[in-house]
């Protein structure tokens, strides 16, 4: 059974017709999914789809405002990891309340380059509106969490000591702060030169960076 894709009012004007051009076949959407909740309805996606890379970019290139962005948060869900991070890079910023699901979705997942970006996204994000999804939320991103101990566990010690140090952990937890806003008062903005050793130094350089965001 194909998994079904529930949008907000705001998304309903385009989003279903947007959905059939994307998923034209069973096959190109994962039988499981992720439901949460945005501004108090319902918001359901699948963890995969399989729709081919054409297809998804030309949706993305022929659409706009919205519905071009709906279309990018779709391809975070694609099966190839690298589409995943250029859809998610063409996102921008973490600053519409139904996208922040999609964004939070990758950090349980397993390409730390992409949670690299998420890291770097947070500082865009709303407060308020990443308040009310967090709260909104608990039982998701406490699933989130989880994924990312278990990912870090498996597969990342050796490069970060720490779960503090990795990425997506990081991402997490200025999630976190940013939804209490207790980012200025406790946390001062880090500077472009640190900035630029989250994205670009070795492990060992970054955990004493990366933990300034913890």
């Amino acid at each position: 059974m194909t998994f079904q894709i529930l949008l907000p009012s705001t998304l309903q004007p385009f989003g279903h017709a947007l959905v059939r051009s994307l998923f034209q076949s069973e096959r190109d959407v994962s039988p499981k999914g992720i439901t949460v909740l945005v501004r108090g309805e319902v918001l359901a996606f699948p963890s995969r789809v399989y729709c081919a890379p054409d297809r998804l970019h030309a949706v993305v290139d022929h659409a706009t405002a919205d519905a071009r962005k709906l279309a990018l948060c779709f391809g975070t869900r694609h099966h190839d990891g690298h589409i995943r991070e250029a859809c998610l890079r063409r996102l921008g910023a973490m600053d519409t309340p139904w996208a922040i699901p999609f964004w939070i979705q990758l950090l349980g997942e397993y390409v730390v380059e992409i949670a690299e970006v998420v890291v770097e996204a947070v500082a865009s994000a709303d407060p308020t509106e990443l308040a009310d999804f967090v709260t909104g939320n608990p039982g998701f991103m406490a699933t989130t969490r989880r994924r990312v101990i278990s990912y870090w566990d498996c597969y990342h010690r050796d490069r970060w000591s720490t779960v503090t140090t990795y990425p997506a952990m990081v991402a997490l937890n200025a999630i976190a702060r940013v939804a209490t806003r207790s980012v200025a008062s406790d946390y001062p903005p880090l500077t472009q030169e640190q900035h630029q050793l989250i994205a670009l130094a070795e492990p060992a350089t970054r955990g004493p960076v990366l933990d300034r965001l913890v």
